[in-house]
């Protein structure tokens, strides 16, 4: 939900700031970058996660097995960790338990799996 609100936010910004280095550069004068909502920091956030994504299925194609566990660690590490202090990485890490399976992730995206051939 807070991705898919960062999502949200920039959608209405562009309808009122075009160019993207109108956006960075209003947030730049207005001292705003690092601040929570900001619309830079969401841009940050938003490309973070679809990075997270695009690692995560590239993992995925080259992991054997039906866990998720490995992929997701390793997508993790290379995009988010970096930017992680030592106690979401540790949660993080013992949340990696509980993500459903490959077979399982297919099914909620609707794939059969031949995608991952």
């Amino acid at each position: 939900m807070d991705y898919v609100a960062k999502v949200r936010d920039l959608a209405d910004v562009w309808k009122s700031v075009v160019p993207l280095e109108a956006l960075l550069e209003r947030d730049i004068e207005q001292n705003n970058v690092r601040k929570a909502g900001s619309h830079s920091r969401n841009l940050l956030r938003v490309k973070r996660g679809l990075d997270m994504v695009k690692v995560l299925f590239e993992q995925i194609l080259v992991t054997e097995g039906n866990s998720l566990r490995d992929p997701a660690s390793k997508a993790y590490a290379q995009v988010f960790a970096p930017h992680h202090g030592w106690a979401i990485r540790k949660a993080v890490d013992a949340g990696m338990y509980t993500l459903p399976t490959k077979a399982q992730l297919l099914n909620k995206l609707n794939e059969d799996g031949e995608c991952l051939l």
